[in-house]
């Protein structure tokens, strides 16, 4: 007669299972994510969805910097080392677009209170 197992821990270790910190489990079905990286990808999912709609670029830079604290906070709760430096270089990358925008919305009022313009910012 055949007898199954009661529980997964009496399963012997094969390379078809992995452990995922209580018990072991077939690896098709292991799909334990730790709860502090589902929040920071849905903080960053959250702050990805408020895109400013209209074309003021101030609101623009903000959401950008937003963006680049969520991906930091993203990046110091990520397992591997590889996906913590990705984290980290498109927080970079964000503020440095940030930075860009900024940049060009001091320089077009500039251009605007030199030439006695009314400035749109």
């Amino acid at each position: 007669m055949l007898q199954l197992r009661k529980t997964w821990s009496e399963v012997p270790a094969t390379p078809n299972v992995v452990h995922d910190g209580v018990d072991r489990v077939p690896m098709g079905r292991s799909l334990v994510v730790d709860p502090v990286v589902k929040r920071a990808l849905r903080h960053l999912r959250t702050v990805k969805s408020q895109l400013p709609s209209d074309a003021d670029p101030v609101e623009f830079a903000d959401w950008r910097e937003r963006i680049a604290e969520a991906l930091d906070g993203l990046g110091c709760v990520l397992v591997f080392e590889k996906d913590r430096v990705r984290a980290g270089a498109e927080a970079a990358a964000a503020r440095e677009q940030a930075a860009e925008v900024r940049r060009r919305v001091e320089t077009e009022a500039n251009k605007h209170r030199l030439c006695g313009w009314p400035s749109r910012w």
